[in-house]
């Protein structure tokens, strides 16, 4: 378990949830990204929050959460073709580059803090969650924040998300 995430043991409470939640930030916002908007500035703090705190504090309330599509479909949604020229498939390139780098940090940070909710919670709080071959490793940070408080999703669901 993360030494900075503080473990919740039996009843959850508001104070606690707080706590745990404050805890995760820094993980969450430690890396900076393009795949969200101003995660220059908040990182990956959207796979914490509500549609509507992370619109708050990016001043966008028209914002809604897009799972980040893997490097090989973007790939597909921009592609190089024969008709371009050099600048133009460099520049793709690039772009295709540090897109897979944001990516590699999305998926990164969404582990280490699935990893650290499950770790901090008794299961009896997420294990509606759990999958019986894959445990937790397909739901998403905000989803087991979500069972653990029993708040309506903003998000899809993880089966969904597949």
């Amino acid at each position: 378990m993360l030494k900075s995430v503080p473990r919740m043991d039996g009843d959850i409470t508001m104070k606690s949830y707080e706590e745990l939640l404050a805890s995760l930030r820094p993980i969450a916002t430690k890396l900076k990204t393009n795949i969200f908007p101003e995660g220059q500035k908040y990182g990956l703090l959207s796979l914490l929050t509500t549609d509507g705190e992370y619109a708050s504090y990016i001043g966008d309330p028209l914002y809604h959460y897009k799972e980040p599509v893997p490097p090989s479909d973007y790939e597909i949604q921009n592609p190089i073709t024969d008709a371009m020229t050099e600048p133009q498939r460099k520049a793709i390139e690039t772009k295709t580059r540090r897109y897979e780098q944001d990516y590699n940090k999305f998926m990164a940070t969404t582990e280490k803090l699935r990893d650290a909710i499950v770790e901090a919670v008794d299961e009896e709080h997420i294990e509606a969650l759990k999958d019986p071959v894959v445990n937790y490793d397909m739901v998403a940070p905000y989803d087991l924040l979500g069972q653990i408080i029993k708040r309506p999703y903003c998000s899809p669901s993880w089966k969904e998300r597949s």
